[in-house]
Parts: C-alpha cells; sequence; structure tokens
C-alpha cells in the first residue's frame, strides 16, 4: 500500500502510558478523506528513536504540509521533590526532525496543549501557524485552501490562514492580548466545505492507532461535544473551546461503528462533564443508547457533581456506564466557593452516593492547596472524603494546582498577596504550582495521615516514606515557628537527622534565626545553604 499522502498529522506527544487515541487528528483525516486529499497518521513517540522515525516518515510521504498535535504540555501530576518542565523540548526535537528531512514543508500546529500556551510553543519551535481548540474541520479546510494555492509566497499561505477565526498567525510581532483573542474565537468562520461529515469514528479511526490501543488496553474515545459550560479558576478549557453541542444520531452513529471495529466494551465518552451543559441531555443520550444498544456496552466519563440524580446514574448504569470521574475538587463549601465550584459540598457527596448506589465505579478528585485553603479547610475536605472512600468510593488527591495561562488562577497567582504561595512565579514557560498555606510537601504529609490505612486512595504524585517523615517533620516545626515556638524549632533541626530536604531545613533555620536577631548565625547557614545547591550531586 502507498505511504505517499499530501499531509502528514504527527501525534506529538511524549506520553506513551496510559496511550490517549489521536482523536483530532483521527477527525481530521475524516475531514481530509471526505476532500479527497491523501492523509497520513504517525506516531513518533511510539518508536525507540522518534526523530529517525518521522524523518523516515516524511521521506516515504513526502508531504507537502505536516501538521502537529501537541496533546500534553506537562504531565500536570508534579513531583514533590522534582523540578516541574514541560514538554515543549519534545515538540522542539519533533519540529526539528521535520525540518531536517525537509525545510520546505508547511508546519502546523494544533492539539490541546499547544491550545494552553500557544505563543510560547510557537515561539518556541519556530513554526507560524497554529490552530486553537477543536478546529479539525478548519484545518481541514486551510489544507484545501493551501493545497489549492502551493507553490506560493509563504505569505499567500499566512493570509490564507488569517481566514480561520481559531487560527494563530505569528509574524514575529506582538501577540493578541487574551481578551483580544477571546473576541477572535467568537468570529465563526463561514466558509467551510459543506461535506464535511459530522459523525467521524466511521471515516477517521487510523489502524495504527488502533493497534497501539489494543497493546496498551487504551479506551477508544467519542464526544458528545466540545468545550465546557463551567468557568472552574484553574481550568483552560474554556478560554480556549466553544461550548458546541453534537447532534445525538451523530454520537450514535460514532457509538456504532465503534462498536463493528470491536471497542464496544472499551469506550471513553471524552467530554469534559459528560452531564452538562443539563442533566435532561444526558439523559436523552442514555436513551438514546439503550435503544440502539440495550446493555451491551461499556463506557466510562466524567460528570460535574452538581447536575447528578438517582435517575440519571441509574440511567447511565442501565446504558453500560461503568466508571466514572467527578472533578468534586474540595468538599470545604469555602473553597469550592472560590473555585468557582457550582454546588455545595453536601450536594458533591449525594452525586458520589449516588453513583455508589448504582453500582458504579465512582472516583473523585481532589486538589488541596487553592487559594483561601487553610489547613482547617484540608482537614474538613478530606475528613469528609474519608467517610466517601469507606463507602465505596475511591479518591485521586493532587497537593498544589498547575497555574495554566490566562486562567482566573493566573491572575490571581500575580497578585502580590498570592504570591509566596506560587512556585517559579517568574518562570518562561517552566509550570507554576499554587499551593496554600503550606508548601505542598508539608500539605502531603499532613493529608497522609488523614488517608493512612484507606484502600482506594490514590495521589498523582507520591513520595516514599523516608522523605515522607522529613515532610511531616518540616510541617510539624513550621507550626511551631508559626506558633512562635522558634526556640523548640532550632533544637528538633539540630535534634534530626533531615537527609534529602535539607534545603527546606536549612532557610527554616536561617528565618528562625534571623527572628531571634541573631543575623551572623543566619548569614552563615544561608551562605551554607547556597553553598550546597552550588555543588554538583
Amino acid at each position: 500500500m502507498s505511504t505517499k499522502a499530501d499531509v502528514l498529522l504527527v501525534y506529538a506527544n511524549p506520553v506513551v502510558f496510559p496511550f490517549a487515541q489521536p482523536y483530532g487528528l483521527s477527525i481530521i483525516k475524516a475531514h481530509l478523506s471526505v476532500l479527497n486529499i491523501a492523509s497520513r497518521i504517525v506516531l513518533p513517540f511510539q518508536s525507540a528513536s522518534p526523530d529517525e522515525y518521522i524523518r523516515s516518515a516524511i521521506g516515504q510521504s513526502a508531504p507537502k504540509i505536516i501538521g502537529l498535535s501537541f496533546r500534553n504540555l506537562d504531565t500536570a501530576g508534579f513531583g514533590l521533590d522534582e523540578k516541574p518542565s514541560t514538554f515543549f523540548s519534545s515538540l522542539e526535537s519533533i519540529v526539528a526532525a521535520c525540518r531536517s528531512a525537509d525545510p520546505e514543508v508547511l508546519l502546523v500546529l494544533g492539539g490541546s496543549g499547544f491550545s494552553v500556551d500557544p505563543y510560547t510553543a510557537l515561539r518556541k519551535t519556530g513554526v507560524r501557524i497554529g490552530f486553537v481548540g477543536p478546529s479539525e474541520a478548519e484545518f481541514a479546510a486551510f489544507v484545501a485552501d493551501c493545497l489549492g494555492h502551493l507553490p506560493s509566497r509563504p505569505v499567500d499561505v499566512l493570509a490564507l490562514a488569517n481566514r480561520y477565526s481559531s487560527c494563530i498567525v505569528n509574524l514575529g510581532e506582538p501577540a493578541l492580548t487574551v481578551h483580544e483573542f477571546k473576541e477572535s474565537l467568537r468570529r465563526p468562520t463561514t466558509h467551510l466545505p459543506k461535506q464535511l461529515p459530522s459523525a467521524y469514528v466511521p471515516y477517521g479511526i487510523d489502524p495504527l492507532a488502533l493497534e497501539f490501543s489494543d497493546l496498551l488496553g487504551a479506551n477508544l474515545p467519542v464526544r458528545t461535544k466540545t468545550g465546557c459550560s463551567l468557568r472552574c479558576i484553574y481550568c483552560v478549557v474554556p478560554y480556549i473551546e466553544r461550548l458546541s453541542l453534537r447532534q445525538i444520531p451523530h454520537v450514535i452513529e460514532d457509538l456504532r461503528a465503534a462498536a463493528r471495529l470491536g471497542y464496544g466494551k472499551r469506550l471513553f465518552i471524552a467530554d469534559g462533564e459528560f452531564n452538562l451543559p443539563s442533566l435532561e441531555r444526558a439523559l436523552a443520550i442514555c436513551d438514546a443508547i439503550k435503544s440502539e444498544f440495550g446493555s451491551s456496552l461499556r463506557w466510562r466519563c466524567y460528570v460535574c457533581p452538581s447536575e447528578v440524580s438517582e435517575e440519571l446514574a441509574s440511567s447511565m448504569a442501565e446504558a453500560g456506564c461503568i466508571s466514572v470521574g467527578l472533578a468534586v475538587d474540595s468538599l470545604s463549601d469555602d473553597v469550592r466557593l472560590t473555585m468557582k465550584k457550582r454546588c455545595t459540598a453536601d450536594v458533591a457527596m449525594t452525586a458520589v452516593r449516588s453513583f455508589l448506589k448504582a453500582g458504579v465505579e465512582t472516583i473523585f478528585t481532589l486538589l488541596f492547596g487553592a487559594p483561601q485553603e487553610s489547613l482547617a479547610s484540608a482537614l474538613e475536605s478530606s475528613a469528609l472524603a474519608r467517610e466517601l472512600v469507606i463507602e465505596g468510593s475511591h479518591v485521586s488527591n493532587t497537593v498544589g494546582l498547575r497555574i495554566y495561562p490566562n486562567t482566573p488562577l493566573d491572575i490571581l497567582a500575580h497578585h502580590e498577596i498570592y504570591r509566596p504561595f506560587v512556585s517559579h512565579p517568574d518562570s518562561d514557560g517552566r509550570p507554576m504550582l499554587f499551593c496554600s498555606p503550606i508548601p505542598r510537601a508539608e500539605l502531603y504529609a499532613v493529608l497522609q495521615d488523614v488517608f493512612a490505612g484507606l484502600p482506594r486512595v490514590h495521589w498523582t504524585a507520591p513520595i516514599d516514606g523516608q522523605r515522607l517523615a522529613s515532610y511531616r517533620l518540616l510541617a510539624h516545626l513550621h507550626d511551631m515557628y508559626r506558633r512562635d515556638h522558634h526556640e523548640t524549632v532550632l533544637n528538633e533541626i539540630a535534634r534530626h537527622e533531615v537527609g534529602e530536604v535539607w534545603p527546606q531545613f536549612a532557610l527554616l533555620k536561617a528565618k528562625t534565626l534571623r527572628h531571634l536577631g541573631r543575623l551572623d548565625q543566619a548569614r552563615d547557614t544561608l551562605l551554607t545553604h547556597l553553598e550546597s545547591e552550588r555543588t554538583p550531586r
């Protein structure tokens, strides 16, 4: 079979496991197929040498356009002792490999990771064109435009790109402001080809992606909509995706095709929240699934706790839903208000119990360390979470919130009063994390004690027992410092072996000495600390 293709669609996702289907690229491939444009999806990071793989693929396919889908900006689950980093370096390497194979090929960026921070991605890679948000149809139309004009001067291609509302063109000029970009997303693109399909799976599922799904046990994604009607302070989705509801018959067509491919028992409804924007729509989708498939499908999804009823939980279970994830985030009403959650903690707990009652595996997430979080609120939230775990639920805990560009949390984090809770506040493309009221490792240590001995408790960034003991001591000493027991702090630091977390103890010791007026000792402690930081390990 010929591997020649006008368009090479590169899945630039360095996270190999768990494997996520290149859903957006599959939709693009479907659209291009309808437009009679040959395309090929490649997965370089499933190879031992991604750069060599991509150069070989370009040599085989001789594409005129390469679309790179950058799915993950980072893991968002940073270890407590590691320096947070992004996957930009992996993207830069793949782009460089594309250019070395064909310096003249037109490169275009897209994908969810790109959409989170498009300007940094364009600047770091030197790519001129990128599509933000779910813009598969627009990219396919752009490709058709380009293939009608190539070869031509680059400025012509850039002018074509400007016709599309979800496209960003990097001309080396100052970037759009956040407000300007949001306004640009409101401009509909009116000249899309009318023959593009509304249902995707029958056209676009890639055989190579299916093969990796089989090898790694991944689920097949199907979406009932794009975008999200929530406005959680930490989430970037509402600012990069329009809320767009698909027609339910088109969703059923995708599910029908997935079942024919053998994926009827391994489906993931990949919406931000399946039951938004309304309970009624979610019930209608469940009714349509039951009418078409009975209870033969098996699927998972995310749901919003604010729009759950026992009727919905039962209907989802009858339609084949076997697992749900609920973004509870906090079980403290004060913190939930700050995070702009839609309902109270009591309502969220009732939602969890509704799915447990319906016999659906239930996993809820908690985010500790949001603005206005206190030790009291964190302990309140974790105590209530214990109740739900004892009743049969799973809980997935994250300590510290990733600060994504242009979100409300990003705006808060740049306010002077919140800067002490931000790691790397002056970074350039380096992930920033927010954690209140104490550093992440110490809050983690405190919460470990609350959940000790329980099953079904998961942590996004676990640490080993020795360091956990050190962080637990550090949290205790910071509490002593806040209560003005300064001599006790110094005595305990002198008495304990502090091991790998010595820098945190050194800074606390220097701060305590300074508070007691022992400025020379404080200076010597800091100098020793700085010297140890410069010494290669």
